[in-house]
């Protein structure tokens, strides 16, 4: 007898040691979950879009989607290529395989196209590959305005926008609001001629002295004529000191023969911000984006820290504003939150009817077993790589509900 008792002791220490066991790993699972609104859907679709400005269709067809689609025709899993060949835009559409992993497929893409790089004409933009999405939205969006220029409400977005984009987790910032900043070196077409200089003179002296600045534009007589600086200069003012040419031993520099002005590029987009019903101001709009693999909830807190912690430096004296009803994290902790009090609600239900029909017993191993059960679905959604959201939470109560009702018929 002595042995069968220790042997049913030690079955129930074990039953001790596995349960606390399924607790603390399952607790850890639902903390490390991913939580979303619902089910990320992945589409095996990857689209290679390239513009080539003035070109007739035909063209394009010949000198820009033909030279891509051979390099994309050797990438395995691919389903269907299509493409659509447009005046001055060639657009490629790939459908891989349902069984094929995206990531690699769209990463073996992004391999074929810097291929066919080499072969497209000069003027060609630089082909973009976007995946193809349904969760491919917005987490957070939020807004900030102040009593400054439009020139330092751009250097601030700038500002800001280089620290959401270091927050781990983010994969995009989006800046509406304010135009980019810009500098314009507007010639005296008499001054050149006094120099005996050309237009091509001014630009050829900036492109190798390789400034570093957002795309800005040299105006002569109505055309403009756009200039990317790519180097190492960095104050706009400096741009002035360039020596444009050497005339018999005097330097001629660009201050000589322009006016060089920092600003703002042309708007292209429109953000104002009225807190409270008071007067709307210019404002900047941040839409943060999340990687695939990020937590809803987790990158909306980080993102929430850096600007709060921003507004005691950068964005001191601004109004920082994010939209409830566009920040993802909190509309994910409600839905969840009103699902999971339906789920308790529910178990609370049904534990009352077994202590009411049947005994106390049976409600005590209900409300063990109850929270148990999902603590091991937890377990297997995290292991699984999967996400809690709505529809898996929803899953869950259902499979439950209808487990104990056939076990209570």
């Amino acid at each position: 007898m002595l042995w069968l008792w220790n042997f049913f002791l030690e079955k129930r220490q074990f039953s001790y040691v596995l349960i606390a066991t399924l607790v603390v790993a399952g607790s850890f699972a639902l903390l490390q979950i991913p939580k979303e609104v619902q089910p990320p859907i992945n589409i095996p679709e990857g689209i290679v879009v390239t513009a080539l400005p003035g070109a007739a269709a035909t063209d394009i067809e010949t000198l820009v989607t033909n030279k891509i689609e051979d390099q994309i025709s050797g990438i395995s899993n691919i389903d269907t290529m299509t493409s659509v060949s447009s005046d001055g835009v060639s657009q490629i559409t790939v459908q891989f395989l349902a069984n094929a992993d995206i990531n690699q497929s769209i990463q073996d893409l992004r391999d074929a196209v810097a291929k066919a790089i080499p072969n497209l004409p000069a003027d060609a933009t630089t082909p973009a590959i976007t995946k193809v999405s349904f969760s491919n939205s917005p987490i957070l969006i939020a807004s900030i305005s102040g009593d400054v220029s439009p020139l330092t409400l751009s250097t601030v977005g700038q500002t800001v926008s280089d620290a959401l984009k270091r927050v781990s987790g983010v994969s995009e910032v989006q800046v509406a609001g304010v135009p980019n900043r810009e500098v314009d070196v507007i010639v005296d077409k008499k001054e050149l001629l006094a120099y005996g200089l050309q237009i091509s003179d001014v630009l050829g002296a900036i492109n190798a002295n390789n400034a570093t600045l957002p795309v800005g534009s040299i105006s002569m007589d109505g055309i403009s004529y756009n200039v990317n600086f790519k180097g190492s200069i960095t104050d706009p003012s400096t741009i002035q000191n360039i020596v444009v040419a050497n005339k018999n031993g005097t330097l001629i520099y660009v201050r000589d023969v322009a006016q060089v002005f920092d600003g703002l590029a042309p708007a292209t987009t429109y953000s104002r911000l009225s807190i409270n019903g008071t007067g709307s101001r210019s404002a900047l709009t941040f839409s943060i984006y999340k990687q695939s693999d990020a937590s809803i909830q987790g990158v909306g807190d980080a993102v929430r820290q850096v600007l709060t912690s921003m507004q005691d430096n950068t964005l001191a004296g601004f109004n920082v504003y994010i939209s409830p009803a566009t920040d993802m994290g909190v509309q994910v902790g409600k839905q969840l939150g009103e699902l999971a009090k339906t789920g308790l609600e529910t178990v609370a239900l049904v534990i009352l009817v077994l202590l009411i029909t049947i005994g106390w017993r049976e409600s005590i191993v209900a409300a063990i077993s109850i929270p148990l059960s999902f603590l091991i679905a937890f377990i297997g959604l995290y292991l699984t790589g999967n996400s809690l959201n709505f529809i898996t939470l929803f899953a869950l109560i259902l499979r439950w509900v209808s487990w104990w009702t056939r076990v209570l018929s």
